[in-house]
Protein backbone atom coordinates (compact mmCIF):
# COMPACT_ATOMS: atom_id res chain seq x y z
CA UNK A 1 0.00 0.00 0.00
CA UNK A 2 1.86 3.00 -0.96
CA UNK A 3 2.05 5.64 1.58
CA UNK A 4 0.87 8.68 -0.25
CA UNK A 5 -2.04 7.02 -2.13
CA UNK A 6 -3.47 6.43 1.19
CA UNK A 7 -2.62 9.97 2.38
CA UNK A 8 -4.58 10.97 -0.43
CA UNK A 9 -7.63 9.02 -0.27
CA UNK A 10 -7.50 10.07 3.43
CA UNK A 11 -7.22 14.01 2.83
CA UNK A 12 -10.65 13.81 0.50
CA UNK A 13 -12.38 12.73 3.48
CA UNK A 14 -10.88 15.81 5.59
CA UNK A 15 -11.82 17.92 3.06
CA UNK A 16 -15.56 16.66 1.95
CA UNK A 17 -15.80 16.24 5.44
CA UNK A 18 -14.67 19.84 6.39
CA UNK A 19 -16.56 21.55 3.30
CA UNK A 20 -19.66 19.91 4.59
CA UNK A 21 -19.47 21.10 8.23
CA UNK A 22 -18.69 24.69 6.92
CA UNK A 23 -21.23 25.34 4.98
CA UNK A 24 -23.36 25.47 7.91
CA UNK A 25 -20.68 27.26 9.98
CA UNK A 26 -21.07 29.71 7.48
CA UNK A 27 -24.74 30.07 6.77
CA UNK A 28 -25.38 30.37 10.56
CA UNK A 29 -26.95 27.27 10.95
CA UNK A 30 -29.11 24.30 9.32
CA UNK A 31 -31.99 25.65 7.10
CA UNK A 32 -34.06 22.82 5.98
CA UNK A 33 -36.59 22.37 3.68
CA UNK A 34 -38.43 19.01 3.72
CA UNK A 35 -39.07 16.19 6.08
CA UNK A 36 -39.35 18.19 9.39
CA UNK A 37 -40.77 15.47 11.20
CA UNK A 38 -37.92 13.32 10.92
CA UNK A 39 -35.65 16.69 11.97
CA UNK A 40 -38.17 16.55 15.12
CA UNK A 41 -37.39 12.93 15.35
CA UNK A 42 -34.23 13.64 15.89
CA UNK A 43 -34.06 16.18 17.99
CA UNK A 44 -36.47 14.70 20.46
CA UNK A 45 -33.86 11.34 20.41
CA UNK A 46 -30.74 13.85 20.92
CA UNK A 47 -32.47 15.75 23.78
CA UNK A 48 -33.28 13.13 25.84
CA UNK A 49 -29.26 11.62 25.58
CA UNK A 50 -27.66 14.92 25.93
CA UNK A 51 -30.35 15.27 28.91
CA UNK A 52 -28.95 12.22 30.48
CA UNK A 53 -31.33 9.78 29.40
CA UNK A 54 -30.08 6.10 27.86
CA UNK A 55 -31.33 4.90 24.74
CA UNK A 56 -33.65 1.36 24.95
CA UNK A 57 -33.50 2.10 28.85
CA UNK A 58 -35.73 5.46 29.24
CA UNK A 59 -36.86 5.69 26.05
CA UNK A 60 -37.86 2.85 22.85
CA UNK A 61 -36.22 2.81 19.54
CA UNK A 62 -35.42 0.48 16.79
CA UNK A 63 -31.88 2.08 16.11
CA UNK A 64 -29.08 1.32 17.37
CA UNK A 65 -26.80 4.13 19.43
CA UNK A 66 -24.31 4.84 17.16
CA UNK A 67 -27.23 6.49 15.05
CA UNK A 68 -27.12 9.79 17.66
CA UNK A 69 -24.18 9.05 19.51
CA UNK A 70 -22.26 11.59 17.95
CA UNK A 71 -24.51 14.59 18.32
CA UNK A 72 -25.59 14.21 21.34
CA UNK A 73 -22.35 14.17 22.85
CA UNK A 74 -21.93 17.88 21.05
CA UNK A 75 -25.25 18.79 22.04
CA UNK A 76 -24.28 17.96 25.48
CA UNK A 77 -20.76 19.91 24.88
CA UNK A 78 -23.02 22.87 25.05
CA UNK A 79 -23.58 22.79 20.59
CA UNK A 80 -26.91 23.67 18.91
CA UNK A 81 -28.17 20.74 17.21
CA UNK A 82 -27.81 22.37 13.54
CA UNK A 83 -24.12 22.55 14.19
CA UNK A 84 -23.79 19.45 16.45
CA UNK A 85 -25.63 17.67 13.47
CA UNK A 86 -23.07 18.61 11.04
CA UNK A 87 -19.70 18.35 13.30
CA UNK A 88 -21.22 15.11 14.50
CA UNK A 89 -21.48 14.34 10.86
CA UNK A 90 -18.09 14.83 9.94
CA UNK A 91 -16.93 13.14 13.02
CA UNK A 92 -18.53 9.89 12.42
CA UNK A 93 -16.75 10.47 8.61
CA UNK A 94 -13.48 10.63 9.90
CA UNK A 95 -14.48 7.31 12.12
CA UNK A 96 -15.69 4.97 9.11
CA UNK A 97 -13.14 7.01 7.08
CA UNK A 98 -10.76 4.40 8.56
CA UNK A 99 -12.51 1.40 6.94
CA UNK A 100 -13.41 3.11 3.88
CA UNK A 101 -9.67 4.62 3.11
CA UNK A 102 -8.50 1.27 3.96
CA UNK A 103 -11.01 -0.63 1.98
CA UNK A 104 -9.79 1.46 -1.11
CA UNK A 105 -6.35 2.00 -1.01
CA UNK A 106 -5.69 -2.37 -0.51
CA UNK A 107 -8.60 -3.14 -3.09
CA UNK A 108 -8.94 -0.21 -5.90
CA UNK A 109 -6.73 1.30 -8.63
CA UNK A 110 -6.22 5.18 -8.22
CA UNK A 111 -8.27 6.71 -9.75
CA UNK A 112 -11.48 4.32 -9.26
CA UNK A 113 -10.14 4.76 -5.31
CA UNK A 114 -10.21 8.44 -5.29
CA UNK A 115 -13.13 8.48 -7.26
CA UNK A 116 -15.07 5.96 -4.48
CA UNK A 117 -14.08 7.87 -1.85
CA UNK A 118 -14.98 11.16 -2.70
CA UNK A 119 -18.46 9.63 -3.89
CA UNK A 120 -18.91 7.61 -0.79
CA UNK A 121 -17.64 10.36 1.63
CA UNK A 122 -20.39 13.09 -0.29
CA UNK A 123 -22.92 10.54 0.71
CA UNK A 124 -21.70 10.58 4.89
CA UNK A 125 -21.56 14.52 5.28
CA UNK A 126 -25.16 14.73 3.02
CA UNK A 127 -27.34 17.56 3.42
CA UNK A 128 -30.07 15.32 1.26
CA UNK A 129 -32.08 12.64 2.25
CA UNK A 130 -31.51 11.85 -1.37
CA UNK A 131 -34.19 10.77 -4.11
CA UNK A 132 -35.07 13.52 -6.99
CA UNK A 133 -35.48 16.68 -5.51
CA UNK A 134 -33.30 19.57 -5.01
CA UNK A 135 -34.71 19.09 -0.81
CA UNK A 136 -32.01 19.98 2.03
CA UNK A 137 -32.50 17.59 4.67
CA UNK A 138 -31.32 15.34 7.36
CA UNK A 139 -33.62 12.60 7.65
CA UNK A 140 -32.65 9.44 7.84
CA UNK A 141 -29.07 10.09 8.11
CA UNK A 142 -28.16 6.73 9.80
CA UNK A 143 -29.01 4.85 6.25
CA UNK A 144 -26.40 6.71 4.75
CA UNK A 145 -23.53 6.47 7.02
CA UNK A 146 -24.32 2.72 6.82
CA UNK A 147 -24.13 2.25 3.46
CA UNK A 148 -20.79 3.49 3.16
CA UNK A 149 -19.83 1.16 5.94
CA UNK A 150 -21.65 -1.46 4.00
CA UNK A 151 -19.64 -0.76 1.04
CA UNK A 152 -16.55 -0.93 2.91
CA UNK A 153 -16.87 -4.31 3.95
CA UNK A 154 -18.34 -5.77 1.04
CA UNK A 155 -15.03 -3.81 -0.89
CA UNK A 156 -12.72 -5.45 1.20
CA UNK A 157 -14.37 -8.87 1.37
CA UNK A 158 -15.08 -9.41 -2.61
CA UNK A 159 -12.46 -7.57 -4.25
CA UNK A 160 -8.82 -9.67 -4.53
CA UNK A 161 -6.01 -8.02 -1.94
CA UNK A 162 -3.70 -5.87 -3.70
CA UNK A 163 0.15 -4.12 -2.57
CA UNK A 164 0.37 -6.97 0.26
CA UNK A 165 -2.82 -6.38 1.99
CA UNK A 166 -3.39 -8.30 5.50
CA UNK A 167 -5.79 -10.65 5.44
CA UNK A 168 -6.05 -10.51 9.21
CA UNK A 169 -6.79 -6.68 9.28
CA UNK A 170 -9.20 -6.59 6.39
CA UNK A 171 -11.24 -9.46 8.91
CA UNK A 172 -10.87 -7.31 12.63
CA UNK A 173 -12.44 -4.21 9.87
CA UNK A 174 -15.12 -6.83 8.91
CA UNK A 175 -16.07 -8.00 12.39
CA UNK A 176 -16.20 -4.74 14.07
CA UNK A 177 -17.72 -3.13 10.96
CA UNK A 178 -20.49 -5.50 11.49
CA UNK A 179 -20.80 -4.96 15.35
CA UNK A 180 -21.24 -0.85 13.64
CA UNK A 181 -23.63 -1.79 11.32
CA UNK A 182 -25.86 -3.68 14.07
CA UNK A 183 -25.56 -0.56 16.29
CA UNK A 184 -26.44 2.00 13.45
CA UNK A 185 -29.47 0.54 11.79
CA UNK A 186 -30.55 -3.55 12.61
CA UNK A 187 -31.67 -3.46 8.79
CA UNK A 188 -27.87 -3.32 7.26
CA UNK A 189 -26.50 -6.11 9.76
CA UNK A 190 -29.23 -8.33 8.72
CA UNK A 191 -28.85 -7.71 5.08
CA UNK A 192 -24.82 -7.85 5.33
CA UNK A 193 -23.97 -10.25 7.39
CA UNK A 194 -24.90 -13.49 5.58
CA UNK A 195 -23.90 -12.01 2.74
CA UNK A 196 -20.14 -11.08 3.97
CA UNK A 197 -20.21 -14.61 5.27
CA UNK A 198 -21.47 -16.58 2.49
CA UNK A 199 -19.08 -14.39 0.19
CA UNK A 200 -15.63 -15.08 2.36
CA UNK A 201 -16.52 -19.13 2.49
CA UNK A 202 -16.72 -19.28 -1.44
CA UNK A 203 -13.99 -17.44 -1.57
CA UNK A 204 -12.09 -18.92 0.78
CA UNK A 205 -11.08 -16.85 2.96
CA UNK A 206 -10.15 -18.64 5.79
CA UNK A 207 -7.91 -15.69 7.76
CA UNK A 208 -10.07 -13.06 6.76
CA UNK A 209 -13.03 -14.82 8.14
CA UNK A 210 -11.11 -16.34 11.23
CA UNK A 211 -10.60 -13.15 12.30
CA UNK A 212 -13.68 -11.11 10.90
CA UNK A 213 -15.72 -13.78 13.87
CA UNK A 214 -12.95 -13.48 16.70
CA UNK A 215 -13.57 -9.19 16.59
CA UNK A 216 -17.03 -9.66 16.29
CA UNK A 217 -17.35 -12.03 19.21
CA UNK A 218 -15.12 -10.24 21.41
CA UNK A 219 -16.41 -6.63 20.69
CA UNK A 220 -20.15 -7.99 21.45
CA UNK A 221 -18.80 -9.31 24.17
CA UNK A 222 -17.51 -6.47 25.49
CA UNK A 223 -20.62 -4.61 24.94
CA UNK A 224 -22.86 -6.99 26.38
CA UNK A 225 -20.96 -6.90 29.38
CA UNK A 226 -20.65 -3.03 29.83
CA UNK A 227 -23.76 -2.26 28.60
CA UNK A 228 -26.45 -5.28 29.01
CA UNK A 229 -29.09 -3.54 30.07
CA UNK A 230 -29.65 -1.57 26.97
CA UNK A 231 -28.25 -3.99 24.55
CA UNK A 232 -31.42 -6.28 25.75
CA UNK A 233 -33.95 -3.16 25.87
CA UNK A 234 -32.35 -2.52 22.30
CA UNK A 235 -33.35 -6.19 21.68
CA UNK A 236 -36.74 -5.81 22.89
CA UNK A 237 -37.81 -2.18 20.73
CA UNK A 238 -36.46 -4.40 17.88
CA UNK A 239 -38.73 -7.33 18.92
CA UNK A 240 -41.58 -4.96 19.44
CA UNK A 241 -41.35 -3.12 15.61
CA UNK A 242 -41.36 -6.64 14.27
CA UNK A 243 -44.28 -7.62 15.67
CA UNK A 244 -46.25 -4.90 14.04
CA UNK A 245 -47.21 -4.89 10.79
CA UNK A 246 -46.93 -0.66 10.49
CA UNK A 247 -43.41 -0.43 9.65
CA UNK A 248 -43.30 -3.46 7.28
CA UNK A 249 -41.56 -1.30 4.48
CA UNK A 250 -42.36 2.19 3.44
CA UNK A 251 -42.76 2.59 0.31
CA UNK A 252 -42.45 0.30 -3.05
CA UNK A 253 -43.38 -3.18 -2.94
CA UNK A 254 -40.39 -5.82 -3.82
CA UNK A 255 -41.87 -6.28 -7.04
CA UNK A 256 -41.65 -2.76 -8.24
CA UNK A 257 -37.72 -2.64 -6.64
CA UNK A 258 -37.41 -5.14 -9.47
CA UNK A 259 -39.55 -4.72 -12.80
CA UNK A 260 -40.12 -1.12 -12.05
CA UNK A 261 -39.04 1.48 -14.50
CA UNK A 262 -36.50 2.81 -12.40
CA UNK A 263 -35.20 0.04 -11.05
CA UNK A 264 -35.04 -2.65 -13.94
CA UNK A 265 -32.45 -1.46 -16.11
CA UNK A 266 -29.72 -1.60 -12.80
CA UNK A 267 -31.20 -5.14 -12.43
CA UNK A 268 -30.71 -6.21 -15.79
CA UNK A 269 -27.14 -4.50 -15.53
CA UNK A 270 -26.22 -5.63 -12.58
CA UNK A 271 -26.96 -10.18 -13.36
CA UNK A 272 -25.00 -9.21 -16.95
CA UNK A 273 -22.20 -8.03 -15.24
CA UNK A 274 -22.18 -10.71 -12.90
CA UNK A 275 -22.91 -13.78 -15.91
CA UNK A 276 -20.23 -12.08 -17.59
CA UNK A 277 -17.34 -11.87 -14.67
CA UNK A 278 -17.81 -15.73 -14.41
CA UNK A 279 -17.78 -16.04 -18.00
CA UNK A 280 -14.68 -14.50 -17.51
CA UNK A 281 -13.07 -16.41 -15.15
CA UNK A 282 -13.83 -14.73 -11.99
CA UNK A 283 -16.30 -16.67 -10.92
CA UNK A 284 -16.39 -16.04 -7.08
CA UNK A 285 -16.42 -12.68 -7.66
CA UNK A 286 -19.09 -13.05 -10.57
CA UNK A 287 -21.38 -14.93 -7.88
CA UNK A 288 -21.21 -12.72 -5.13
CA UNK A 289 -21.82 -9.03 -7.27
CA UNK A 290 -24.89 -11.55 -8.29
CA UNK A 291 -26.00 -12.44 -4.74
CA UNK A 292 -25.37 -8.23 -3.41
CA UNK A 293 -28.52 -8.08 -6.01
CA UNK A 294 -30.99 -9.16 -3.34
CA UNK A 295 -29.00 -7.90 -0.48
CA UNK A 296 -28.83 -4.25 -2.26
CA UNK A 297 -33.12 -4.35 -3.37
CA UNK A 298 -33.96 -5.65 0.58
CA UNK A 299 -32.18 -2.55 1.97
CA UNK A 300 -33.70 -0.31 -0.36
CA UNK A 301 -37.51 -1.70 0.30
CA UNK A 302 -36.92 -1.27 3.94
CA UNK A 303 -35.25 2.42 3.55
CA UNK A 304 -37.88 5.28 2.96
CA UNK A 305 -37.33 6.69 -0.45
CA UNK A 306 -35.89 3.61 -2.04
CA UNK A 307 -33.05 5.15 -3.38
CA UNK A 308 -30.81 2.60 -5.11
CA UNK A 309 -27.46 3.61 -3.64
CA UNK A 310 -26.89 -0.38 -4.10
CA UNK A 311 -25.87 0.59 -7.78
CA UNK A 312 -22.48 2.92 -6.44
CA UNK A 313 -21.27 -0.51 -5.21
CA UNK A 314 -22.20 -2.60 -8.09
CA UNK A 315 -20.66 0.04 -10.59
CA UNK A 316 -17.56 0.13 -8.16
CA UNK A 317 -16.94 -3.76 -8.29
CA UNK A 318 -17.82 -4.14 -12.02
CA UNK A 319 -15.04 -1.30 -12.65
CA UNK A 320 -12.83 -2.98 -10.62
CA UNK A 321 -13.21 -6.47 -11.65
CA UNK A 322 -13.58 -5.80 -15.80
CA UNK A 323 -10.70 -8.02 -17.14
CA UNK A 324 -8.09 -6.53 -19.55
CA UNK A 325 -9.61 -5.87 -23.21
CA UNK A 326 -9.10 -9.08 -25.61
CA UNK A 327 -7.65 -7.35 -28.87
CA UNK A 328 -8.80 -10.59 -30.94
CA UNK A 329 -12.43 -11.19 -30.05
CA UNK A 330 -15.14 -9.27 -31.43
CA UNK A 331 -17.56 -6.90 -29.05
CA UNK A 332 -20.08 -9.33 -28.56
CA UNK A 333 -17.83 -12.88 -27.25
CA UNK A 334 -15.63 -10.44 -25.08
CA UNK A 335 -16.49 -10.26 -21.47
CA UNK A 336 -14.66 -7.42 -20.76
CA UNK A 337 -16.79 -5.37 -22.86
CA UNK A 338 -20.40 -6.42 -21.69
CA UNK A 339 -18.87 -5.80 -17.81
CA UNK A 340 -17.69 -2.43 -19.02
CA UNK A 341 -21.30 -1.99 -20.09
CA UNK A 342 -22.73 -3.15 -17.33
CA UNK A 343 -20.73 -1.12 -14.67
CA UNK A 344 -21.37 1.82 -17.37
CA UNK A 345 -24.92 1.45 -16.92
CA UNK A 346 -24.53 1.31 -12.99
CA UNK A 347 -22.47 4.61 -12.67
CA UNK A 348 -25.41 6.41 -15.39
CA UNK A 349 -28.17 5.35 -13.22
CA UNK A 350 -26.14 6.39 -9.86
CA UNK A 351 -25.45 9.30 -10.92
CA UNK A 352 -28.35 11.90 -10.15
CA UNK A 353 -28.29 10.01 -6.86
CA UNK A 354 -24.52 10.94 -6.49
CA UNK A 355 -24.93 14.29 -7.45
CA UNK A 356 -27.48 15.40 -5.46
CA UNK A 357 -26.16 13.76 -2.38
CA UNK A 358 -22.40 15.72 -3.69
CA UNK A 359 -23.32 19.10 -4.01
CA UNK A 360 -26.17 19.28 -1.20
CA UNK A 361 -23.49 20.94 0.96
CA UNK A 362 -23.30 23.66 -1.79
CA UNK A 363 -27.10 23.80 -2.64
CA UNK A 364 -27.65 24.70 1.61
CA UNK A 365 -24.48 27.68 1.44
CA UNK A 366 -26.59 29.48 -1.47
CA UNK A 367 -29.90 28.94 -0.03
CA UNK A 368 -32.02 31.96 -0.26
CA UNK A 369 -33.07 31.72 3.63
CA UNK A 370 -35.66 34.83 3.53
CA UNK A 371 -38.53 33.07 3.95
CA UNK A 372 -37.50 30.81 6.79
CA UNK A 373 -37.92 31.13 10.03
CA UNK A 374 -36.90 28.79 13.53
CA UNK A 375 -38.16 25.57 13.71
CA UNK A 376 -38.52 25.20 17.63
CA UNK A 377 -38.61 28.77 18.84
CA UNK A 378 -39.05 27.48 22.50
CA UNK A 379 -36.10 25.73 22.58
CA UNK A 380 -32.64 26.92 22.91
CA UNK A 381 -30.51 24.34 21.53
CA UNK A 382 -32.37 24.23 18.56
CA UNK A 383 -31.97 27.55 18.03
CA UNK A 384 -29.92 27.04 14.76
CA UNK A 385 -32.60 25.12 13.04
CA UNK A 386 -34.46 26.82 10.48
CA UNK A 387 -37.07 25.68 7.96
CA UNK A 388 -40.03 28.27 5.28
CA UNK A 389 -42.57 29.60 7.51
CA UNK A 390 -45.77 28.31 4.65
CA UNK A 391 -44.91 24.66 4.89
CA UNK A 392 -44.34 24.72 8.47
CA UNK A 393 -48.00 25.92 8.93
CA UNK A 394 -49.63 24.78 5.71
CA UNK A 395 -51.60 22.29 7.19
CA UNK A 396 -53.18 19.65 4.35
CA UNK A 397 -54.70 16.13 4.84
CA UNK A 398 -56.25 13.34 3.69
CA UNK A 399 -59.21 12.18 4.13
CA UNK A 400 -61.41 9.09 2.88
CA UNK A 401 -64.56 10.48 1.48
CA UNK A 402 -66.24 7.07 0.89
CA UNK A 403 -67.35 6.76 4.80
CA UNK A 404 -70.39 6.72 5.69
CA UNK A 405 -72.32 9.56 5.95
CA UNK A 406 -69.14 11.70 4.04
CA UNK A 407 -70.07 13.27 0.64
CA UNK A 408 -69.28 10.06 -1.29
CA UNK A 409 -70.62 7.00 1.17
CA UNK A 410 -72.10 5.22 -2.45
CA UNK A 411 -69.08 4.47 -4.08
CA UNK A 412 -67.53 2.69 -1.60
CA UNK A 413 -69.60 -0.19 -3.19
CA UNK A 414 -66.85 -0.42 -6.15
CA UNK A 415 -63.82 -1.05 -3.10
CA UNK A 416 -63.23 -2.61 0.01
CA UNK A 417 -63.42 0.23 2.24
CA UNK A 418 -62.66 -0.65 5.82
CA UNK A 419 -65.39 0.34 8.57
CA UNK A 420 -64.84 3.69 9.92
CA UNK A 421 -62.50 3.53 13.06
CA UNK A 422 -64.25 4.06 16.87
CA UNK A 423 -62.55 4.48 19.63
CA UNK A 424 -64.64 3.62 23.20
CA UNK A 425 -67.36 4.88 21.27
CA UNK A 426 -65.88 7.74 19.52
CA UNK A 427 -65.86 8.08 15.76
CA UNK A 428 -62.20 8.58 14.64
CA UNK A 429 -61.92 9.69 10.99
CA UNK A 430 -59.81 8.29 8.36
CA UNK A 431 -57.65 11.51 8.20
CA UNK A 432 -53.77 11.82 7.94
CA UNK A 433 -51.66 14.94 7.79
CA UNK A 434 -49.70 15.70 4.79
CA UNK A 435 -47.86 19.02 5.17
CA UNK A 436 -47.70 21.50 8.18
CA UNK A 437 -46.35 18.73 10.45
CA UNK A 438 -44.66 21.49 12.86
CA UNK A 439 -47.72 23.47 12.75
CA UNK A 440 -50.25 21.09 13.07
CA UNK A 441 -47.78 19.48 16.31
CA UNK A 442 -47.86 22.79 17.52
CA UNK A 443 -51.50 23.28 17.67
CA UNK A 444 -51.92 19.81 19.22
CA UNK A 445 -49.64 20.71 22.02
CA UNK A 446 -51.43 23.79 22.74
CA UNK A 447 -54.39 21.71 23.31
CA UNK A 448 -52.67 19.91 26.11
CA UNK A 449 -52.83 21.33 29.56
CA UNK A 450 -49.95 21.63 32.07
CA UNK A 451 -52.63 19.56 34.42
CA UNK A 452 -52.91 16.85 31.38
CA UNK A 453 -49.16 16.00 31.35
CA UNK A 454 -47.31 13.47 30.86
CA UNK A 455 -49.51 12.33 28.07
CA UNK A 456 -49.01 9.31 25.76
CA UNK A 457 -50.30 10.43 22.15
CA UNK A 458 -51.66 7.71 19.75
CA UNK A 459 -49.77 8.32 16.50
CA UNK A 460 -46.79 7.42 14.94
CA UNK A 461 -45.07 11.20 16.21
CA UNK A 462 -44.53 11.48 19.67
CA UNK A 463 -42.16 15.01 19.50
CA UNK A 464 -44.20 17.58 20.46
CA UNK A 465 -43.20 18.68 23.57
CA UNK A 466 -39.80 19.51 21.41
CA UNK A 467 -41.80 22.41 19.82
CA UNK A 468 -43.19 23.33 23.44
CA UNK A 469 -41.92 23.87 27.01
CA UNK A 470 -43.17 20.51 27.55
CA UNK A 471 -40.97 17.96 28.56
CA UNK A 472 -41.19 13.75 27.27
CA UNK A 473 -43.02 10.89 28.02
CA UNK A 474 -40.45 8.79 30.75
CA UNK A 475 -40.40 5.41 28.64
CA UNK A 476 -42.02 6.54 25.30
CA UNK A 477 -40.93 6.42 21.90
CA UNK A 478 -40.42 9.09 19.78
CA UNK A 479 -41.61 7.60 16.72
CA UNK A 480 -44.23 4.56 17.77
CA UNK A 481 -45.29 1.76 15.15
CA UNK A 482 -48.50 0.87 17.00
CA UNK A 483 -47.07 0.22 20.25
CA UNK A 484 -47.98 0.94 23.88
CA UNK A 485 -44.88 2.32 26.02
CA UNK A 486 -44.44 5.10 28.25
CA UNK A 487 -48.20 4.95 28.55
CA UNK A 488 -47.85 3.91 32.21
CA UNK A 489 -45.73 6.96 32.90
CA UNK A 490 -48.55 8.94 31.49
CA UNK A 491 -52.01 10.11 33.36
CA UNK A 492 -53.86 11.29 30.19
CA UNK A 493 -54.08 9.74 26.51
CA UNK A 494 -54.48 12.05 23.11
CA UNK A 495 -55.66 10.85 20.30
CA UNK A 496 -55.25 13.12 17.47
CA UNK A 497 -58.76 12.99 15.07
CA UNK A 498 -56.37 13.80 11.88
CA UNK A 499 -52.92 11.70 12.73
CA UNK A 500 -49.52 11.85 10.70
CA UNK A 501 -49.84 7.99 10.38
CA UNK A 502 -53.66 6.56 10.70
CA UNK A 503 -52.11 3.25 10.70
CA UNK A 504 -50.06 3.87 13.72
CA UNK A 505 -52.70 5.41 15.49
CA UNK A 506 -54.91 3.00 14.95
CA UNK A 507 -52.75 0.03 16.08
CA UNK A 508 -51.95 1.57 19.20
CA UNK A 509 -55.89 2.46 19.75
CA UNK A 510 -56.54 -1.23 19.11
CA UNK A 511 -54.05 -1.98 21.78
CA UNK A 512 -55.43 0.03 24.04
CA UNK A 513 -59.28 -0.91 23.71
CA UNK A 514 -57.97 -4.28 24.67
CA UNK A 515 -55.37 -3.76 27.99
CA UNK A 516 -58.53 -3.49 29.99
CA UNK A 517 -57.82 0.00 31.53
CA UNK A 518 -60.51 2.41 32.43
CA UNK A 519 -60.09 4.91 30.41
CA UNK A 520 -62.71 8.33 30.59
CA UNK A 521 -62.95 10.96 27.83
CA UNK A 522 -61.93 14.43 29.60
CA UNK A 523 -62.05 16.83 26.76
CA UNK A 524 -62.73 16.77 22.96
CA UNK A 525 -61.20 19.71 20.70
CA UNK A 526 -61.62 20.09 17.02
CA UNK A 527 -57.59 18.33 17.03
CA UNK A 528 -57.99 15.86 19.53
CA UNK A 529 -59.56 13.61 22.20
CA UNK A 530 -57.84 13.43 25.38
CA UNK A 531 -58.50 10.72 27.80
CA UNK A 532 -57.50 9.71 31.34
CA UNK A 533 -54.97 6.88 30.73
CA UNK A 534 -56.62 5.06 33.51
CA UNK A 535 -54.48 2.11 34.96
CA UNK A 536 -53.44 -1.00 34.43
CA UNK A 537 -55.19 -4.18 35.62
CA UNK A 538 -52.84 -6.58 38.04
CA UNK A 539 -53.41 -9.49 36.25
CA UNK A 540 -52.43 -7.74 32.76
CA UNK A 541 -48.83 -7.53 31.44
CA UNK A 542 -46.77 -3.81 31.72
CA UNK A 543 -47.04 -1.96 28.38
CA UNK A 544 -44.79 -3.44 25.89
CA UNK A 545 -42.39 -2.02 23.55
Amino acid sequence: MSGSYLLKLAGIVLALAGLSVLSVWVKGGLYLSNYEGDTLHLADIVLRLAGGQTQHIDFSTPLGGLSFAPIAWLVSAGLPLGKAFVLGQGLMALVLGIALVRAAAVRLPPLLGYTCVAILTGLMVSLTHGQSGSMTAISMHYNRWAWVLAFALVILAVLPPRNGARASVDGVIIGLGLVALAFLKITYFVAFAPYLLVVLLIGQRWQMLGAGVLAGLLASAALAAFAWPALAGYLADLMAVRAGDVRASPGLTLQSLVVSPPYFIGVVATVAGAMFLRSSGRKTEGLAVFLLLPVGIYVAWQNFGNDPVWLILVAVLLSALRPPRKPKLVARRDPSVIIAGAALAAWVLAFPLIQNHGISPLRHLTLNTASYIPMAPEREAMADIHMPALPAHLARGRSNLTEPGLAYAELSRFDEVPEAQTFLGEAIPACQIVTGIKGVLEAIWADVSPAEQPVFIADLVSVHWVLGEGAPLDGGAPWNYGGLAGLDAATHVLVPLCAIDPRARDAILEKLETSGREMTLVRRTPRVLIYTAGTRPPETAPSTR
